[in-house]
């Protein structure tokens, strides 16, 4: 039963609640607040099939290169009145050039002469090429919208009576008159300058513009004119005459590239292949005309990125169907506003815990959010939320100060749980620690144990029984090293670790790894350096190795049959590229931007068919982008992809011949790799640091026929005390043990040799602590080597063949 409230002080909570959404309401706050999810709505509202009737051409990088004798962009004027030809004899409905063609050209077929008279010729009678363009403009066909351009934004003044609002400016710059059509009637222009949000967001696209008593509508508003259609007094336009329209990503509208256009336009279709199929597209369309190459006028939209052309011509579909978004009516954010103070309401009118109240807060947030979210996608109606969302905490927060007295405890909670959210990302990165820790010390029995099974006697049906075991082990220990990884990429904690490395030797290390798996699924596999490379060079080799397994391991698992490839040459900018082509399923264009996303894979198929976390292209671009470098990709479905890592990585001279004596540097934490034969290793004495009575049965099993005798100390204090009294050839020490852990009994040996001048004992650190940070503390401790756990049997004889002091 829920107990009516007595207290009218009480009363304070919906005040609050009230009295925080007034404020809100009334400032700049509510703007400011509800754009970001308003953004978001929008995202999620953007139509998803290309808007019918409209075309882009676009002078793309490939158009840019083929047409270099028309002149650079934008092109000779002669080559534009041949395209509009063309496309009026094709049956375009509209031709929107979004080009400004301000200046006057004194040019025959782009060559410039030396005299021209006023009506557009040369002295002996040849016409200019602004005059070939506007004479096509002014000729019979499809109306031709020609771009005008706004200079210097004026701040809003109030319309004249009878006059709609437009964007001001100090001036307007049109097309030269050389270009204008002599028949003023057939002179459209349309004005391509949008003002953005402060925030460099362009959300709202101004119908028309001013500059003193000159008057001019947008471009897309210019074209809806121009193909025949009508300003509607129904848009949602805001007091300064501007309109939102719902944008989708850049790539919506249907595109054909200029040159393709062109060759149709001054060849015919038979010129072209598919060009029959072109000029049926071209048919009825209102087709804009701009340019893409080298990201020319990208704008950033709501929707991302995107060229002027894609945002003119989405605009004009959207005032054509009217895809406007439309400002929420008052009754409807009033109501809004009720919802979102009914817990205070509640909290007022009875004795409700506070946990329910959070909770009802809680649902009444998603609610709201999912209210303007459904709003957006159904109706285009933009919810401010910013208010009513100020309402809910305002609320609590009267409601927590009213029960202080009664509820302090609840309240030295909340203060810890906001310390603790602002602690989140140390909190997350200790977290992923500890479990991995946790994880890998069963682990590496499990591996151990299936590792030592292994190299026994087992039937065919035990040995299947056995890899099920090693391949399941090794999966989880991938992704507990893949987990460890971004929580360092996103806590910004990823180290490099750059120095002189053979190159040849790093791509052959993982050319021999994944060979055998191409090999077992019937894939042929091609390793192709350049000669011209450098031997050595300057980089994390380590990360660079893990990359470029990713990048082929990946490759390999999603080609069914066909090839695989690496090649690896020069790039531009001193960076090497790391090629890797396959003949396999490829990605959609739609979905290529998501793989590089965390724990994002293509679709679910691809997740249900493959398996697989998604975490191996997030971590390779965050580590290529932390080296200076990119990964890039390029697919298409069904004929494979091609995945290119570029990293500036310096030439550097061979280092000469190593000593005798193995250098100190810690080797990198080793992977779980297959079982190998084991080396014949023998040392006459091992002593063994650990705690865990499994992994000493593990290491103990491991090491058996290849150690004479192997000494067991459970803490740092007892390893000490034996280094003290007897010699050893190596010391395996874990890092964590009771008592004294392994880094403070390293540093104690080391000095009781440095005291004593006796030789240094080979210390290499076994233990489950896996970050960069934990091998740099074991080295800077004193030990020779790190093995992360799980650790297998040739990981550990290879330590013993390397660091073991022999008689």
């Amino acid at each position: 039963m829920v107990a009516l409230s007595v207290d009218p002080r009480r009363w304070s909570i919906p005040a609050a609640g009230l009295l925080a959404a007034l404020v809100v309401a009334l400032s700049p706050l509510q703007t400011w607040w509800s754009q970001p999810l308003d953004d978001w709505a929008q995202r999620l509202a953007a139509p998803a099939l290309p808007p019918a009737g409209v075309l882009i051409v676009d002078a793309d990088d490939r158009s840019i290169e083929d047409m270099k004798g028309n002149g650079a962009w934008p092109y000779t004027r002669d080559t534009h009145a041949l395209l509009i030809d063309g496309l009026r004899r094709h049956g375009a409905r509209t031709v929107v050039l979004q080009l400004l063609l301000a200046e006057r050209r004194d040019t025959v077929d782009g060559r410039p002469v030396s005299a021209a008279s006023a009506d557009g010729h040369t002295a002996d009678g040849r016409k200019l090429d602004d005059r070939k363009l506007a004479d096509t403009l002014g000729a019979p066909g499809a109306p031709v919208v020609l771009a005008a351009a706004g200079i210097d934004a004026m701040a809003p003044s109030p319309a004249a009576d009878g006059e709609a609002a437009a964007q001001r400016w100090r001036e307007l710059l049109l097309p030269a008159v050389s270009v204008q059509p002599a028949n003023p009637a057939a002179l459209r222009l349309g004005v391509v300058t949008t003002p953005l949000d402060d925030d460099g967001v362009l959300r709202r696209v101004p119908l028309w513009h001013a500059a003193g008593s000159q008057r001019l509508p947008g471009v897309a508003l210019a074209a809806l004119i121009a193909a025949g259609g009508h300003v509607d007094g129904r848009w949602p336009v805001d007091a300064q005459g501007r309109v939102r329209p719902l944008l989708a990503p850049q790539g919506s509208v249907p595109r054909i590239s200029y040159r393709d256009a062109w060759t149709l336009a001054s060849t015919g279709p038979e010129a072209l292949p598919g060009g029959h199929e072109l000029a049926q597209a071209l048919h009825g369309r209102v087709v804009f005309v701009g340019s893409s190459a080298l990201l020319a006028g990208r704008t950033m939209t709501v929707a991302g990125q995107a060229d002027a052309t894609e945002i003119a011509a989405q605009t004009y579909a959207a005032l054509r169907d009217g895809r406007l978004v439309r400002a929420a009516p008052l009754p409807l954010q009033a109501a809004l506003l009720l919802l979102a103070l009914l817990p205070a309401l509640a909290a007022a009118l009875t004795r409700v815990g506070t946990r329910m109240l959070l909770a009802a807060s809680a649902g009444v947030v998603l609610l709201l959010v999912a209210t303007a979210v459904g709003a957006m996608q159904s109706a285009a109606l933009s919810l401010p939320l910013a208010a009513a969302l100020a309402a809910v905490p305002a609320a609590l927060v009267a409601l927590l100060v009213q029960q202080r007295r009664e509820q302090s405890e609840c309240e030295r909670r909340l203060a810890l749980e906001r310390e603790v959210a602002a602690r989140s990302s140390a909190a997350k990165s200790a977290f992923l620690a500890t479990v991995s820790h946790e994880i890998r010390t069963p682990l590496n029995a499990v591996l151990g144990v299936a590792d030592l099974m292994a190299g026994t006697a087992l039937s065919a049906e035990q040995r299947r029984h056995v890899d099920v075991f090693r391949h399941a082990g090794q999966t989880l220990a991938a992704l507990i090293d893949d987990l460890l990884d971004l929580g360092k990429i996103e806590a910004g904690r990823l180290e490099l670790a750059a120095e002189p490395f053979a190159l040849r030797s790093s791509i052959a290390s993982v050319d021999s790894l994944l060979r055998p798996r191409a090999e077992q699924k019937g894939l042929r596999f091609a390793v192709e350096v350049d000669s011209e490379l450098p031997a050595w060079v300057i980089g994390d080799r380590r990360r660079i190795e893990q990359a470029l397994t990713n990048l082929v391991g990946n490759a390999i698992k999603f080609t069914p049959q066909g090839e695989v490839s690496l090649r690896v040459a020069r790039s531009g900018g001193g960076r090497i590229a790391f090629t890797v082509r396959d003949t396999g399923i490829g990605i959609a264009p739609a979905q290529q931007r998501l793989v590089f996303e965390p724990f994002v894979q293509a679709d679910e198929r691809i997740s249900r068919d493959y398996g697989g976390t998604g975490l191996g292209l997030a971590i390779t671009r965050a580590m290529a982008q932390r080296m200076g470098g990119d990964v890039l990709l390029a697919s298409e479905p069904g004929a494979g992809s091609t995945f290119t890592l570029e990293l500036p990585l310096a030439a550097h001279e061979a280092p000469p011949a190593a000593p005798a004596a193995p250098p100190r540097e810690a080797p990198p934490v080793l992977p779980v790799l297959p079982v190998l034969p084991p080396p014949m290793v023998w040392l006459d004495s091992v002593l063994l640091a650990e705690d865990n009575e499994l992994n000493v049965y593990i290491v103990s099993a491991m090491l058996a026929g290849h150690v004479g005798r192997l000494d067991v100390a459970a803490d740092g204090q007892e390893a000490l005390a034996r280094l003290a009294a007897e010699r050893y050839d190596l010391v395996f020490m874990d890092m964590q043990m009771p008592r004294m852990d392994g880094l403070s009994a390293t540093r104690a040996l080391r000095r009781l040799e440095a005291e004593r001048g006796v030789p240094r004992t080979p210390v290499v650190a076994l233990t489950a602590n896996a970050y960069d940070e934990d091998v740099r503390d074991s080295r800077e401790a004193g030990c020779d080597a790190h093995l992360a756990k799980p650790v297998s049997r040739a990981a550990l004889l290879e330590a013993m063949q390397r660091w073991g002091r022999k008689a």
